[in-house]
């Protein structure tokens, strides 16, 4: 009996014979205890910058994320294996909540200096962000309008910080970010574009029939409602010419915007009454606050140019503008309103 008995005593393990510290890295630890662990090993590397914890570590069964808010902010661990843990503070994190926390995107970095070391942002999933700048605050730019903002070098581009985050447009039709200097417009049919301060339209002067009559003809419209009709004719021929130009500036919205310019050259022939004046110059301005009101909608318009070799009357004159407008328009035509 007493041989049993220590023979069972040396099946017995004690911490001598199998140490907790040899065993504990093979303890397969919980999800949560390793978001846990490691939303406290970042906490501890921010030096208290987010404050105290003012919840329990709290999973987003929904995204397999976990998140722990602070008074500052909040840490959330995105994904377990590899570890990934960001953290959003300050005002980006404010903006984050405004625009629904997670259901606005998951952090993909830390809240990060730009490169211009002036600003702040954090990126997020889905192709999202939040740009912070001392002087505009922070703001949420996504999609379309984020991928073109990045192509152009981002807040070092000469469009600068968000100064808004995208909202409807103006126009009730697309989507639009204003930026320190200038706006990216969006819409299915334009896509994104730079709204520019000013659009140029340039065309040639020329006729197929023989017609010895050439030039150039531009038009510049700018966002304070500014208008600029000009260009240049000459007469190669014989003949004389009474001329109309026409610009029709067409949205995709289906309003129209026309500039007319009515002028005449003299060919060799006048040799006979005098000397021949066969150039034809003009530069007209003009200020229209239709251009301006629509702006957004202007930036991203076409243009059409019509010359004719005779004097156009004013009822024919009305009948061409539709017909270039009708040409031009990608919807229905809804207006046509007289610049020059």
């Amino acid at each position: 009996m007493a041989n049993s008995i220590s023979s069972l005593k040396k099946d017995v393990f004690t911490s001598k014979d199998f140490p907790v510290d040899k065993i504990k890295d093979k303890i397969r630890l919980l999800p949560e205890q390793i978001a846990a662990n490691a939303i406290k090993a970042k906490a501890d590397s921010l030096h208290g910058m987010l404050g105290n914890p003012i919840s329990q570590v709290q999973e987003l069964s929904n995204l397999s994320a976990y998140f722990q808010n602070y008074q500052g902010g909040v840490i959330i661990v995105t994904q377990l294996s590899p570890l990934k843990v960001f953290e959003i503070h300050g005002d980006i994190y404010k903006k984050w909540v405004e625009m629904g926390r997670e259901n606005y995107g998951l952090p993909l970095t830390d809240e990060t200096a730009t490169p211009d070391t002036v600003g702040r942002y954090n990126h997020f999933t889905d192709g999202k962000s939040i740009y912070w700048h001392p002087s505009t605050g922070a703001h949420a730019i996504y999609g379309a309008i984020r991928n073109l903002w990045a192509s152009l070098a981002w807040e070092r581009s000469e469009l600068g910080y968000p100064t808004s985050d995208e909202m409807n447009a103006p126009d009730g039709i697309g989507r639009i970010s204003y930026f320190q200097q200038k706006a990216i417009y969006w819409t299915a049919s334009t896509g994104a574009i730079v709204v520019e301060d000013s659009k140029t339209w340039e065309g040639n002067i020329f006729f197929s029939d023989g017609t010895a009559l050439g030039g150039n003809v531009k038009v510049i419209l700018n966002k304070n409602g500014d208008c600029n009709f000009s260009g240049h004719l000459h007469d190669s021929g014989y003949s004389p010419y009474t001329v109309t130009v026409i610009a029709v500036v067409m949205t995709s919205s289906g309003t129209g915007y026309s500039l007319v310019h009515k002028g005449h050259t003299d060919g060799t022939g006048s040799d006979l009454f005098g000397s021949p004046n066969r150039n034809h110059d003009w530069n007209e301005n003009v200020n229209n606050p239709a251009v301006r009101d629509n702006w957004i909608q202007i930036n991203s318009a076409s243009c059409t140019f019509k010359t004719s070799a005779q004097d156009i009357f004013a009822s024919d004159l009305q009948d061409t503008i539709t017909t270039i407008a009708k040409a031009a328009a990608q919807a229905a035509v809804v207006a046509i309103i007289a610049l020059i």
